[in-house]
C-alpha cells in the first residue's frame, strides 16, 4: 500500500475489500503516514459503500483526514451516483470542525491538545414517574397522587435508536461538562453514523431566528443544540417551541435554570458526578505526590462539595496545582495565591484567571499590566450586561493578552470561553462599584425579569453568589446586610424561592466570625424565621434548591436543614435526599418503626433509599434492618439493594447478599443475580469464589450463557488455582453451546497466567475454537488473536513458542496485521526466546515491505531491558527505511532507544543521525540530537553543534522575523549540558549569522547569559558601561524587573538612547526601525530597536510615575501617529489613561 505504483495499490485495496480486512484498511488509511489517495483508490472505495464498514471508513477519511480527500472532488461522487452522500459528507465535515474548534478553546491542556482520554466518560441518569411504594408520599389533593420519580441509568445507545424518547434534554449545573459531553458525542457520531447531524450553540441564532426554522424543518436530521441558557430569551423560547413540535431526534443542553414543558417524547437527563479521584489521577499521572496532595486538599476544605464532580472547577484547581516551587516567585510577583490558600469559588476564579493570563504567551510583563487586563475584562462583562446582549466582545477589544479567555464565533466576534468567566467578571465589576450601587444593579435586573422571563433571574444566580463572596472578602458587612435584607433579595421572590436561597447560600458561606457580627446575626434570624413559616407544600416546592444549598455549604446540620427536616420527617424519599446526619438518623428510625408495625413493604423501600449512603454505621443499620425484615416476611424484590451489598467487605453483608442471589435465580431475575455472582467471583476469599461458581452453574442450567460467561471470566482474572478445573469446564460447556465469544474471553484472561496447567487449558481451548471451523476471516478469529497476544506476553516458554508458531503461520497467510500484533507483544517480553522470535518476525515484515507494522516490533525491542544482539537488527531496519525514504520510521526507531546506555547501540544511532543530516533531514536529526545529547557521548554533542549550524544556515536564507523554535530548542539543550567549552562553540556558530539580528541576537543572549556567572544586575550594568549606556530591549526590561534605583536609572538612560535612535531613523526615512533588533554586545556597535519593543519598555516604566517617562511616552505616541502606527501604541495610551485616573 505504500508503493508509488498506483495499479499495485489499487490491486491490494480491491483484495482487502473483498476479504473484508476492515481493521487493516482503517489502520492504513487513518494513520499519519498514509499518503494522498489516488482517484483509482477513491473510486474503488466509493463503489463499495454498500458495505457499511467501507462507508464508515469513507466518512472518517473525508471528515477527519482533510489532506487525504479534497472535498471539492464532487465529480467522483456524481460519477458513482453518490451526489447526496457527497453533500452529507461536506456538511458533516463542517460539524466536525466546529466541534474541534469548541474543544480547542478549553483551558484544560489535555482537551485543548486533542488527547482522546482527556474527556472522561460520563454517565447520565433520568427520572421516570412510577407508582409510589409509600402510599403516604403525597397529599390527597395532589394531582400526582401516588406517583414518585425513580432514578434510572440512561443508555447512550438510545441517542441512536430513539425509541420511546426521540428528544433529550441534558440539564446540569455550571461547569459540569455539558458542552464537552455533547461535542464529544457529536464528533464520534459524525465519524461513525450515516445520519446527518447538525451541531450549533443556541446563541448562534440570536441574530437570525429564521435559521431555526430551517434547522428544525427536516426530521431526518439529528439536531444537537448546546448551551440553551446562553441565548437571548426570544431565541430560547423559539427553540423550545420548535423542539416540542419537532418530529426527529434532538439533544439540547442547558443549565438547571431553564424549564421545559413536560412531554412523553422528551427525556430529561442529568449527569452522575465524575469521580474526583479519577479526574485528578488522569491529570497528575506522572506525579503521584502532587496527586495525593490535591486529593487530600479537596477533601479537607470548605469548597470540597462544590469542586467534587465538577470538571471545570477541578480543572481550575489542577491549573493552579500544576506549579512547582520554582513558580513561587513569579506567582508572588503577579499576586497569585497557591491553590491551598483558596477559600471560595470567587477566589478560585480570581487566581486561576490571573494564572492563565500571566502564563499566556508571556505577553503580560508585570502586575500593573495584569491588573489592567483584569479591569478591562470586568469592564467588558459590565458593558455586555448593560446592553443586555450575549457575552460577546468586538474584535477591536480583543488582543493577545486576553485571547486565551476568548473564542471566535461565526459572526466574527468573540465570546468568553465559558459563560462562568463572564459571570465572574461581571460580579467583580459590580463589587468594585461605589457603595450599594452594585447591589442596586442586581435588584434592577431581578425586578425587570419579574415582568419578562424569570428564568433569566434563575440563571443570574452565579453572578449573585460571586458578588456575595467578593463583598465578604472585602469585609463590606454593611453592604452584605443591605444586599441580603428585606429590601434586597428576599423582596419579590418567585414561588421556588430562588432569591431567598441565593441569600441563604451567601450567608452560610461566610466565615463563622463574620456570622457572629450583630448586623449579620440579625439577618440570619430573619432568614430562619421565613423557613419556620413554610408549610409542607412550600418545602416540597423548594426541595431542589434545598438540595443545592446542602451540597454547596456542606452536608452538615444547621438551623435551616433542621427546620426543613422537621417538616418532612414522614417522607422518606425526600428526607434521604437531604442526606445530612440528622436526616439519615430520622430515616433509619422511620424504617424501624415500619418493621415494628410489620409494614415490610415500606420498610424495605426506606432501606433501598439508604443504601447509597457512604457512612459504615448507616450501612450496618440498613443491613440489620433488611435481615430482620427477611426473617419475618421473606423476599420483597430487593435485587438492586443486594447487588450493591455484594461489593461490601463486611462478612455479614456478603452473606446476606449471597442468600439474596439464590432467590433472584429462583425468581428468574438472572441479570441481577449474574451481576452479584460476578462481584463474588472477584473476591480473594475462596469460599466466596465457590459461591460464584455455584451461581454460574445455576445460570448455565437456565441457559443464561452471557451471565455465566461473565462470572467465569471474573474467576479467571482472580487467578485462584483452586477453581481452575471448574473454569475450564465452564469454558468447554460454553463452546459446546457455540458461545465462542464468551469462551474466547475466558481463555484470553487465562492466557496471561504463567502456570503450566493453566496454559494447557488455554491451548486446549484454542484447539477447540479452531476445530469449530472459525476461519481467519471470521469475526470470532479476533478473540483467538487476542489469546495469542496474551500468550506472547507470558513468561512461560511454552506459551511463547506457541504464540511464535501462530504468528509465523499468519505471516505465511499474509495476515500481516495480526502477525505483527503478536510479534509486537513478543518484542516486549524479556524472555530471550521471545525476543529472538520477534526479531525474526520484524525482518520478515520488512522483507514484505510492511514498514509500519515492523516499527511496532522494533520500538518494543528497543525498550526491552533484555537487549540481546539487537544491534544488527537495528542496522538492517534503518538501512531498509532509508532506502525507501521512510525517515519517519527511522526517527521513531531511534527515539525508542532513548535511555539505552549500550555504547555500540549509541554509536549506531549516532551514525544513523549523521546519515539523516547528510540527506538533508535536519528536523528529524535535530530532534534526535536533543534527545540523545545527555548520554555523555561526545559524538552526539559534535553532531548537535553541526546540526545547529545547518539549522541556522537554512533559516538565514528565509530571513525570518521569529527565531526558529528548532534552533532555540537545540541551543537550550546544548546550554543545559553546563559545559562552557560546548556553549562557546555554540555561541561561535550563532555569531556567524549575525546579519540576521533577531535570530543571532536572541540565541547569543541565551548562551551568553549561561556563560556569565555574575548576577543579571552586574552583567547588564557592565555591558552598559562598555557601550556607553546602549542596551538591548531585553536587558532594559531585566533592569526594570530588578527595580532598585541604580538599575532603574540605567534603564531610563538606555531607553532614551533607544528612543532617540529610533526617531533619527524615522526622520531619515530609514525603515530599519521596523526590525526588532537583538543582542548588542561586543560583536555589534549598532543600536536599534523596533517601535513595538520600545513601547513595551515604556509600558513597564509607567509604573515609576516619573514625569520624564510620561513625557517620553507622549513623544513615542506622537511619533507612532506620524508614521501611521497608532494601533501599535494603543496599549501605551490605555496605560497612561489608567495612570491618569489614579493620579490626575
Amino acid at each position: 500500500m505504500d508503493s508509488d505504483n498506483e495499479y499495485l495499490k489499487t490491486f491490494c485495496l480491491a483484495n482487502l475489500i473483498q476479504q473484508q480486512e476492515y481493521s487493516v484498511l482503517e489502520g492504513y488509511y487513518l494513520s499519519d503516514s498514509c499518503k494522498e489517495l489516488s482517484d483509482e483508490e477513491k473510486t474503488l472505495i466509493l463503489q463499495n459503500t454498500q458495505d457499511s464498514r467501507i462507508k464508515t471508513l469513507l466518512r472518517k477519511l473525508f471528515v477527519s483526514r482533510e489532506a487525504l480527500w479534497n472535498d471539492e472532488e464532487s465529480g467522483l461522487f456524481s460519477k458513482e451516483g453518490q451526489t447526496e452522500f457527497y453533500d452529507l459528507l461536506k456538511q458533516t465535515k463542517l460539524v466536525y470542525k466546529k466541534v474541534l474548534a469548541l474543544q480547542g478553546n478549553s483551558l484544560d491542556p489535555l482537551i485543548k491538545n486533542g488527547n482522546k482520554k482527556a474527556i472522561l466518560e460520563r454517565k447520565l441518569y433520568f427520572e421516570e414517574e412510577q407508582e409510589s411504594e409509600n402510599k403516604q408520599d403525597f397529599e390527597e389533593n395532589d394531582n400526582r397522587q401516588n406517583k414518585v420519580l425513580v432514578r434510572k441509568t440512561f443508555d447512550p445507545d438510545l441517542f441512536h435508536k430513539g425509541g420511546k424518547y426521540p428528544k433529550f434534554i441534558i440539564r446540569a449545573h455550571v461547569g459540569e461538562g455539558k458542552s464537552m459531553y455533547l461535542s464529544e458525542f457529536v464528533k464520534n457520531f459524525s465519524l461513525e453514523q450515516s445520519t446527518e447531524i447538525q451541531f450549533a450553540q443556541a446563541k448562534d441564532f440570536d441574530d437570525n431566528l429564521d435559521l431555526l426554522d430551517v434547522l428544525f424543518d427536516n426530521a431526518d436530521i439529528f439536531v444537537c443544540i448546546d448551551a440553551l441558557d446562553e441565548a437571548k430569551a426570544e431565541t430560547r423560547e423559539k427553540i423550545k417551541s420548535l423542539f416540542n413540535s419537532f418530529g426527529g431526534r434532538c439533544i439540547i443542553t442547558t443549565r438547571h435554570s431553564e424549564f421545559f414543558n413536560s412531554s412523553e417524547k422528551i427525556c430529561t437527563m442529568y449527569f452522575d458526578s465524575i469521580d474526583t479521584d479519577t479526574y485528578i489521577e488522569s491529570r497528575f499521572s506522572d506525579d503521584k505526590i502532587k496527586e495525593m496532595e490535591v486529593k487530600k486538599w479537596i477533601e479537607g476544605q470548605g469548597l470540597a462539595n462544590e469542586i467534587k464532580g465538577n470538571p471545570l472547577l477541578l480543572n481550575l484547581i489542577v491549573l493552579l496545582a500544576s506549579t512547582t516551587d520554582k513558580d513561587k516567585d513569579w506567582m508572588e510577583k503577579y499576586e497569585i495565591s497557591p491553590y491551598k490558600e483558596i477559600k471560595t469559588k470567587a477566589d478560585l476564579y480570581e487566581n486561576a484567571v490571573r494564572f492563565v493570563l500571566a502564563k499566556h504567551k508571556g505577553a503580560i510583563k508585570n502586575k500593573t499590566m495584569l491588573e489592567m487586563c483584569m479591569d478591562r475584562l470586568a469592564q467588558h462583562a459590565f458593558d455586555i450586561f448593560s446592553d443586555n446582549k450575549n457575552p460577546k466582545i468586538d474584535p477591536d477589544l480583543f488582543d493577545e493578552n486576553l485571547s486565551i479567555l476568548f473564542k471566535g464565533t461565526e459572526g466574527g466576534k468573540y465570546d468568553f470561553i465559558h459563560k462562568s468567566f463572564y459571570e465572574f467578571f461581571l460580579a467583580k465589576y459590580l463589587s468594585k462599584m461605589p457603595k450599594n450601587e452594585g447591589s442596586q444593579k442586581i435588584y434592577d435586573f431581578r425586578d425587570q425579569k419579574k415582568f419578562g422571563n424569570w428564568n433569566d433571574w434563575r440563571d443570574f444566580c452565579p453572578v449573585v453568589l460571586f458578588y456575595g463572596e467578593m463583598l465578604a472578602k472585602d469585609e463590606k458587612w454593611d453592604e452584605i446586610e443591605k444586599f441580603l435584607g428585606e429590601e434586597g433579595l428576599m423582596k419579590g421572590d418567585d414561588m421556588f424561592g430562588e432569591s431567598f436561597f441565593m441569600g441563604l447560600e451567601i450567608l452560610y458561606k461566610l466565615p463563622e466570625e463574620a456570622r457572629k457580627k450583630p448586623e449579620i446575626a440579625k439577618l440570619s434570624e430573619e432568614y430562619i424565621k421565613k423557613v419556620k413559616n413554610w408549610d409542607i407544600g412550600e418545602v416540597l416546592k423548594r426541595l431542589e434548591l434545598t438540595k443545592r444549598f446542602v451540597r454547596t455549604v456542606g452536608y452538615s446540620d444547621n438551623e435551616v436543614t433542621k427546620i426543613i427536616i422537621s417538616k418532612i420527617k414522614d417522607k422518606p424519599e425526600i428526607i434521604t435526599k437531604i442526606a445530612t446526619p440528622l436526616a439519615i438518623k430520622i430515616a433509619i428510625g422511620m424504617a424501624k418503626k415500619m418493621l415494628e408495625k410489620e409494614d415490610f413493604y415500606n420498610a424495605l423501600y426506606v432501606y433501598k433509599l439508604l443504601v447509597d449512603n457512604e457512612n459504615p454505621k448507616v450501612l450496618t443499620a440498613t443491613i440489620t434492618g433488611v435481615e430482620e425484615l427477611l426473617q419475618k416476611e421473606g423476599n420483597y424484590g430487593a435485587g438492586e439493594f443486594y447487588e450493591i451489598l455484594a461489593e461490601s467487605k463486611n462478612p455479614l453483608v456478603i452473606q446476606t447478599a449471597i442468600d439474596r442471589a439464590k432467590i433472584l435465580v429462583q425468581t428468574m431475575e438472572f441479570c441481577e443475580a449474574g451481576e452479584m455472582y460476578k462481584i463474588f467471583a472477584e473476591s480473594e476469599d475462596v469460599k466466596t469464589a465457590y459461591t460464584a461458581i455455584k451461581g454460574a452453574e445455576l445460570l448455565m442450567g437456565e441457559e443464561e450463557f452471557l451471565c455465566a460467561g461473565r462470572i467465569y471470566k471474573a474467576l479467571a482474572k482472580n487467578r485462584n488455582m483452586h477453581v481452575l478445573s471448574i473454569i475450564e469446564l465452564g469454558a468447554r460447556r460454553l463452546l459446546e453451546k457455540k458461545e465462542f465469544s464468551q469462551a474466547g474471553e475466558i481463555y484470553k484472561v487465562l492466557a496471561s497466567n504463567s502456570n503450566t496447567n493453566t496454559l494447557d487449558v488455554v491451548l486446549s481451548g484454542i484447539e477447540m475454537l479452531l476445530d469449530a471451523n472459525i476461519s481467519l476471516l471470521d469475526t470470532n478469529f479476533f478473540n483467538i488473536k487476542r489469546i495469542y497476544e496474551q500468550l506472547a506476553n507470558n513468561s512461560n516458554p511454552k506459551a511463547i513458542r506457541f504464540a511464535g508458531t501462530q504468528a509465523k503461520l499468519l505471516l505465511t497467510k499474509r495476515r500481516y496485521y495480526e502477525a505483527a500484533s503478536i510479534y509486537k507483544e513478543l518484542a516486549g517480553n524479556e524472555n530471550s526466546e521471545a525476543i529472538n522470535t520477534a526479531k525474526w518476525g520484524a525482518k520478515m515484515l520488512l522483507k514484505n515491505r510492511e514498514f509500519d507494522r515492523s516499527i511496532w516490533i522494533f520500538e518494543n525491542l528497543a525498550r526491552n531491558k533484555n537487549n540481546i544482539a539487537i544491534h544488527a537488527v537495528i542496522v538492517e531496519a534503518v538501512k531498509v527505511f532509508l532506502q525507501n525514504k521512510d525517515f519517519n520510521n527511522v526517527e521513531r526507531l531511534y527515539e525508542a532507544f532513548v535511555g539505552n546506555e549500550d555504547p555500540e547501540i549509541q554509536n549506531t544511532i549516532l551514525f544513523g543521525i549523521d546519515v539523516l543530516l547528510e540527506k538533508g533531514r535536519i528536523d528529524e536529526a535535530g530532534r534526535l540530537y536533543i534527545k540523545f545529547i545527555y548520554t555523555g557521548n561526545k559524538g552526539f554533542i559534535e553532531g548537535a553543534l553541526h546540526c545547529l549550524y545547518e539549522y541556522l544556515e537554512k533559516e538565514s536564507k528565509y530571513n525570518t522575523w521569529e527565531t526558529p523554535k528548532d534552533s532555540i530548542d537545540l541551543c537550550k539543550s546544548l546550554a543545559k549540558l553546563g559545559d562552557r567549552e560546548v556553549i562557546k562553540q555554540a555561541l561561535e556558530i550563532v555569531q556567524n549569522f549575525r546579519e540576521n539580528k533577531k535570530m543571532s541576537g536572541y540565541l547569543s543572549h541565551q548562551l551568553l547569559t549561561i556563560l556569565d556567572t555574575r548576577g543579571p544586575k552586574e552583567r547588564i550594568l557592565d555591558i552598559a558601561r562598555k557601550f556607553n549606556g546602549r542596551l538591548s530591549p531585553n536587558n532594559i526590561i531585566e533592569l526594570i524587573n530588578i527595580g532598585d534605583p541604580e538599575t532603574m536609572n540605567q534603564a531610563l538612560e538606555s531607553t532614551k538612547i533607544l528612543k532617540d535612535n529610533l526617531f533619527v531613523a524615522i526622520d531619515k526615512g530609514d525603515d530599519s526601525y521596523e526590525e526588532e533588533g537583538g543582542f548588542y554586545g561586543p560583536s555589534s556597535r549598532e543600536q536599534c530597536a523596533s517601535l513595538y519593543e520600545i513601547l513595551e519598555i515604556y509600558i513597564k516604566l509607567i509604573s515609576t510615575y516619573k514625569q520624564e517617562v510620561v513625557n517620553g511616552a507622549k513623544e513615542l505616541i506622537r511619533k507612532s501617529i506620524q508614521i501611521g502606527e497608532l494601533d501599535t501604541s494603543i496599549e501605551l495610551i490605555e496605560t497612561l489613561r489608567a495612570m491618569n485616573q489614579r493620579f490626575p
